[in-house]
């Protein structure tokens, strides 16, 4: 297809005619329309605003199909996850940013739960075959899944996932971050450090943020963190009554623990009632800090200091790396990893 037959899909203009309209030439119509800024073609603020007003008048609106064609590339980034409820939204508004800015569309690829894991390949090769040049995986998927998109050669960044590294793999450090928060309780004089979470299984961070807590106590000097370890971490909430209970004990049973960390922000409550239903004051007799800076940190009282994870920077920096990958350009050879932030509140 010549760039002489490029239409609107919608209303069947061409770009011929919008450069007769506005009287100027079809390659400089095409730049502007396109927002190439890399063309070496300049043009005034006059023309352009002619080929604009040509453009809204005939309700002109690019064809993808034929750009793809021309370029030989979708100009679209594919985000590969499991369920939607697992994914904070503030990666989606990092990745949305960024792929605005580079002219990419978004082509979400969700795994239906009803579907077997056999049928899970077939959904990194959809994106690969119509029409995306690559993938963001915000979640944890099937080994098979991720064999078929490295067997297809397809690009891909993971982002905290299992799969983390690796090159185009974008993580936590769970260390640094778990470490600025341990310091922060021993700088408000507190010595015996506890952690609340669900067992280590499952995603990497549960194995890591508990091993981080053990490590800068021990660093700080502080006694060994007692550990309270819950149920898979999906079915706490079911067991509500059940996790009140295992909280309740596990405070009652260490009169001296002035710190408690919670592996997220969801776990915070529990010890809020625990504390509550023992006398014990928070953050006066206990302080507790959180991870995560969901909406529970700023639904309890007091407010929930927590560990804020950079989700729109991490989403950024993923199109970024998947962009120099589809490009062959370089990419960092190592994980990226990213701290998460102290936020400090009236919990500590």
């Amino acid at each position: 297809m010549s760039r002489k037959t490029v239409t609107s899909k919608i209303s069947g203009v061409t770009m011929k005619q919008i450069a007769e309209r506005a009287g100027v030439s079809q390659p400089l119509v095409s730049v502007i329309l396109r927002g190439d800024d890399k063309s070496g073609i300049r043009c005034g603020g006059d023309v352009r605003r002619r080929v604009l007003e040509a453009a809204r008048r005939f309700r002109y609106r690019p064809s993808h199909a034929a750009r793809s064609l021309l370029s030989g590339k979708h100009n679209a980034i594919g985000i590969l996850v499991n369920q939607f409820g697992n994914v904070d939204k503030k990666y989606f508004s990092g990745i949305s940013a960024a792929a605005w800015k580079s002219g990419q569309l978004i082509v979400l690829g969700p795994i239906p739960e009803t579907e077997s894991p056999e049928q899970h390949p077939c959904t990194p090769r959809i994106l690969s075959e119509d029409v995306a040049d690559g993938l963001i995986v915000l979640d944890d998927i099937p080994d098979s899944m991720s064999s078929e998109i490295d067997r297809i050669g397809l690009p891909a960044v993971w982002v905290n996932t299992n799969r983390r590294n690796g090159p185009g793999c974008i993580t936590i450090d769970e260390e640094a971050s778990i470490a600025a928060a341990v310091a922060h309780l021993v700088s408000l004089g507190r010595r015996c450090v506890g952690y609340v979470g669900p067992d280590e299984s499952g995603h990497y961070s549960r194995a890591e943020r508990l091993a981080a807590v053990r490590k800068a106590a021990a660093k700080m000097g502080l006694p060994e963190p007692p550990v309270l370890t819950l149920c898979e971490e999906r079915k706490i909430v079911a067991k509500i009554g059940e996790t009140d209970r295992l909280v309740a004990e596990f405070l009652a049973g260490r009169p001296g623990l002035d710190a408690c960390v919670a592996y997220r922000d969801s776990i915070a409550p529990y010890v809020y009632r625990a504390a509550r239903s023992l006398g014990r004051k928070i953050p006066e007799n206990l302080a507790v800090i959180g991870a995560d800076d969901t909406p529970h940190a700023i639904a309890v009282d007091p407010l929930l200091t927590t560990l804020r994870i950079p989700q729109r920077k991490m989403g950024a920096r993923a199109v970024e790396i998947l962009l120099a990958m589809i490009n062959g350009e370089p990419i960092p050879k190592t994980p990226v990893r990213f701290t998460a932030e102290l936020v400090v509140r009236n919990s500590t």
